[in-house]
């Protein structure tokens, strides 16, 4: 039932849409660690299982900067920000 809670509430936000394909992944709910609701009952999340997908998929590389050197070029810097970007994987549009 927390699954078909869930998924009622991303299609809801227009996050996922119901659709027929020749593929499937299988869908895990995972607790959230130290996370309860209203009711005291603990959050999950869901979670895809893209481990057949991963294999077939072409992968690319992007080489990351190392820390001293980021921390190098902001060492000039006189404000920062902070952003909560959480939810930000659901900005990506995947094709």
């Amino acid at each position: 039932d927390d699954i078909k809670q869930e998924l009622d509430e991303l299609v809801e936000a227009g996050i996922i849409h119901r659709h027929v394909s020749h593929w499937a992944a299988p869908l895990v709910l995972v607790k959230k660690k130290n996370s309860e609701n209203s009711q005291g009952k603990p959050k999950y999340r869901l979670a895809l299982d893209l481990r057949l997908l991963n294999a077939v998929v072409e992968s690319s590389t992007y080489p990351l900067p190392k820390i001293s050197t980021i921390i190098n070029e902001i060492s000039a810097y006189k404000f920062f920000t902070k952003c909560d970007i959480r939810e930000a994987y659901r900005q990506v549009m995947l094709p």
